[in-house]
């Protein structure tokens, strides 16, 4: 596949041109930096959505006692959260194929963060009416389940960058070890839970009186993570799903033939397309000059 770069780190840089023009069209490629980029976001993202799901469980019996539930009512709500947190889960994968990667990531920790601020409002809906409440809260931690699917996303839109940029020997041993990274989210995000709930929870019960500890612990959840939602704006979209979409506009403007050819063609990872070599330990950079401090490392 011709893959010649696009040398701009822009989020829509290299996008496709429309089907029916006769421009040729390439798939954009990616910078180590890009990927650099994305793999901290992704892990910051991983972060605060487990911040968040952990939060709801960690929480569950102080609204339980706020709000007066019994065992078996918390049980309750507990399996509802849970069952609509599946549902929720199956439903971002064809999100993703659909909108892309990128946008993928974008909605389901922007939703997360919705939803964390909307479990306040759901508590004060409980104080008035309490069977309306009940349902609003199963709905609202259901959908809140979209950033404990944004994994699901990260796994696919790491692993479609990472097999275009890091391919030389050393980055291949490295792979696992930088996504293992990535999972070590759920860790971080579930000791960050800790240590916020044991300061925020007391802080808000001292300023807005009883109820106001779980309430303030879910308000600040939802302020990272949109942070994070507009950080992934500069989020590259991966040049996996970009040939996807666009052998599907090939196909649906009846250009068969081409989008055949362009989904058969083989897809060469970042470094291949130059022919001057790489330093590993400059990230990638082409070669540094014959001062380089690290001549053994040219792929």
């Amino acid at each position: 596949m011709n893959t010649s770069a696009i040398a701009s780190d822009a989020p829509g840089a290299g996008h496709p041109a429309p089907a029916g023009t006769d421009a040729p069209w390439t798939a954009p490629t990616v910078t180590r930096r890009q990927v650099s980029y994305a793999t901290w976001v992704c892990f910051f993202a991983w972060v605060f959505a487990v911040y968040d799901f952990i939060l709801f469980g960690t929480l569950l019996p102080q609204l339980g006692e706020h709000f007066q539930w019994s065992a078996e009512q918390q049980a309750r709500l507990n399996t509802w959260v849970t069952l609509g947190t599946v549902i929720v889960a199956f439903g971002i994968g064809p999100i993703a194929d659909r909108l892309g990667r990128r946008k993928g990531i974008i909605i389901a920790v922007a939703g997360a963060a919705l939803c964390s601020g909307l479990t306040a409002l759901a508590g004060w809906v409980i104080g008035l009416s309490a069977g309306l409440g009940f349902v609003l809260l199963i709905v609202v931690r259901s959908l809140a389940g979209l950033g404990y699917a944004e994994q699901s996303i990260n796994a696919t839109y790491l692993s479609e960058l990472f097999s275009l940029v890091y391919t030389d020997p050393a980055s291949l041993r490295r792979r696992g070890f930088i996504y293992s990274l990535v999972q070590g989210g759920w860790p971080v995000g579930a000791v960050l839970t800790a240590v916020l709930v044991a300061l925020l929870y007391p802080l808000g019960e001292r300023w807005f009186g009883q109820g106001g500890g779980w309430a303030l612990s879910f308000v600040f959840a939802m302020f990272p993570a949109l942070v994070i939602a507009v950080l992934g704006r500069r989020l590259v979209e991966t040049p996996q799903f970009l040939t996807a979409r666009r052998v599907a506009d090939l196909r649906r403007a009846g250009r068969e033939a081409e989008a055949m050819r362009l989904a058969q063609e083989p897809m060469a990872p970042a470094h291949s397309r130059s022919s001057t070599p790489a330093c590993r330990p400059c990230s990638g950079a082409p070669r540094c000059g014959p001062r380089c401090r690290w001549p053994w490392a040219f792929s």
